[in-house]
């Protein structure tokens, strides 16, 4: 039986190993650091073993999906995602010596 949701989604979906595992591929709001770290270390090793990966990280780029782990890239490592600015704008902040840092 197909869904609306069957509709929509890639063709390459139902190879994805992350298949039915979106709590690990998603972190709860307000998850905290070190967690999101874990977490998405552990679905990017899932994605490394994935024979649609690349697809999928394609996908997520051209959609612009800032949250979640796609085609083994996390957040941050997603242009344009809020956490990659908000770290880029906070490494603009003048240091506790005075001097700006670099904000790549």
């Amino acid at each position: 039986m197909l869904t609306d949701l069957d509709a929509v989604r890639p063709e390459w979906h139902s190879e994805a190993r992350c298949s039915g595992r979106s709590e690990l591929m998603f972190g709860p709001i307000g998850e905290q650091p070190v967690a999101r770290r874990t977490r998405e270390n552990r679905a990017k090793a899932l994605c490394d073993i994935c024979p649609v990966s690349d697809p999928c990280r394609e996908y997520a780029l051209a959609n612009r999906i800032h949250d979640g782990v796609w085609g083994g890239l996390g957040v941050a490592q997603r242009p344009g995602s809020r956490l990659r600015r908000n770290r880029r704008d906070r490494a603009a902040l003048p240091t506790s010596s005075g001097s700006w840092a670099d904000p790549r």
